[in-house]
């Protein structure tokens, strides 16, 4: 992924976390992101560590933004269904089954 389209991704995360609809330029997060991008932008045949440092950091960052909001979607979808799962129906979900729970325990007869 270029860098563009990882700045984009993440200036459209601050887009959605906003009150506002241009509030989002107005914040600390905006302006950081902003400086950081501009203090690391290189062109695209020069090879630089501490770049490709920021590169990594952004993409992880990326990936956490993308992955917590669908973990908030999902949470709001299991609430709104309403239903809580027991155990057995987990597990009959993702398609296993509970072993039997056996009252009598074998015993050791040494007779």
């Amino acid at each position: 992924m270029g860098a563009r389209s990882v700045y984009r991704k993440l200036i459209n995360h601050l887009k959605l976390s906003a009150e506002e609809k241009h509030s989002y330029r107005d914040t600390k997060q905006f302006a950081f992101l902003r400086k950081e991008f501009r203090r690391y932008a290189v062109v695209e045949d020069q090879l630089c560590r501490a770049h490709k440092e920021m590169r990594y950091r952004a993409d992880t960052y990326l990936c956490y933004l993308d992955n917590s909001k669908r973990l908030q979607d999902i949470q709001t979808t299991n609430r709104l269904s309403g239903t809580s799962y027991t155990l057995e129906k987990a597990a009959a979900t993702v398609g296993l089954r509970l072993p039997n729970d056996q009252t009598n325990t074998p015993t050791n007869d040494k007779g």
